[in-house]
């Protein structure tokens, strides 16, 4: 039987992410979702860093928040694709050091977040390494990312395909995986013309087989995730108001 991964580290909050590929409807099912929870202390980690405690709606005034905010605008513009999966790295990083942050600080009940470090790193891995990132190692992975040291004998396998994870545990830097996880799943098709509707730039990477790759991607990494309540939400032929309804709804029903 395939071993799964399991869980992690403790927290004052339930962390809610919100996943999918550009196009799924995911970072705006995100900013809904955080209007539509009404009388509850929550936290947001999207592109911008808000909280709602004793119904007041504040941005977060940390100055991770603000170095987030600052990045993560200025990623979406870099052309050259290995400059971007640096920056988006550091971006992630810091938004792993700012979720802790302000669970400690502002004690939210719940912190959504659009997409989460954890799965992301992940699934771009096995995007581009599919070869290497099998589901065992991206358990192993997973452990190295919560906490666990890489034990010398692995350090020269990582130092060889993954630096970055090598980095993150040097760091101490320990991943959150989230407790709840709303996979907004999308046809690659439909994913690009709702990119193009936009009437904005494509990225690079932009394109129908990447978003249907990385989307596998996604999900191979979530079906290790023993501890993690997962939802997958067909969202082709629903409005964002139909998806919210129906998360709402779980969350309710939890």
């Amino acid at each position: 039987m395939q071993k799964k991964a399991s869980s992690y580290i403790s927290s004052n909050s339930t962390s809610i992410a919100i996943i999918g590929v550009d196009g799924s409807g995911k970072s705006t099912c995100f900013k809904k979702l955080f209007e539509k929870l009404t009388n509850k202390n929550i936290a947001a980690i999207g592109d911008k860093v808000l909280v709602k405690k004793n119904n007041e709606i504040f941005i977060s005034k940390l100055w991770m928040s603000k170095l987030k905010v600052f990045l993560g605008a200025r990623v979406k513009r870099i052309k050259n694709r290995k400059l971007y999966r640096i920056l988006k790295f550091l971006e992630l990083l810091l938004r792993v050091k700012l979720s802790h942050k302000i669970d400690r600080i502002y004690t939210p009940e719940f912190i959504i977040t659009d997409g989460t470090p954890a799965i992301n790193i992940m699934g771009w891995g096995h995007y581009y390494c599919p070869e290497i990132y099998s589901n065992e190692l991206l358990v192993e992975v997973i452990g190295y990312m919560t906490g666990e040291k890489i034990p010398r004998h692995r350090k020269a396998f990582f130092k060889k395909h993954s630096h970055e994870l090598l980095l993150i545990n040097r760091l101490r830097i320990k991943f959150r995986i989230p407790d709840i996880v709303f996979f907004l799943k999308v046809s690659p098709e439909i994913a690009m013309e709702r990119i193009t509707s936009r009437n904005e730039e494509l990225q690079p990477h932009e394109t129908v087989e990447f978003l249907n790759n990385l989307q596998e991607s996604y999900i191979k990494v979530c079906q290790l995730l023993e501890e993690t309540k997962i939802y997958y939400i067909d969202t082709n032929n629903k409005t964002i108001e139909t998806v919210i309804d129906d998360i709402v709804t779980i969350l309710a029903e939890l």
